[in-house]
């Protein structure tokens, strides 16, 4: 049986080529309400850019 071999493998970790920073906003979102923190996705497009441990340090000392 013959197996295909993956010459390239592109990945799009800052956004580039897909703008998935709404996908991001929702995901943060979801986890500060989970953690009892209320925070607007504007606040969270406000972060962007940010590395996690940015977000966690605004978001809990607002």
């Amino acid at each position: 049986m013959f197996s295909p071999v993956i010459e390239a493998l592109i990945f799009d970790m800052d956004g580039v080529l897909i703008d998935s920073m709404h996908l991001h906003a929702k995901a943060w979102k979801t986890a500060f309400m989970e953690s009892g923190i209320s925070i607007d996705e504007r606040e969270i497009f406000a972060m962007e850019g940010e590395n996690d441990a940015g977000i966690d340090d605004r978001a809990y000392c607002e």
